[in-house]
């Protein structure tokens, strides 16, 4: 559970690779961007 309303916890799909997790925000920068918009603003 997050202690915090304003936080999600985003899951990796489809990998069992580390690595993958990494990466995830070269592939879908969208919800960390939104999130730094909001709170650096």
């Amino acid at each position: 559970m997050l202690d915090v309303e304003d936080k999600k916890l985003a899951w990796v799909q489809g990998t069992s690779a580390r690595w993958d997790g990494y990466l995830e925000f070269q592939r879908r920068p969208e919800p960390i961007l939104e999130r730094l918009s909001r709170h650096l603003a």
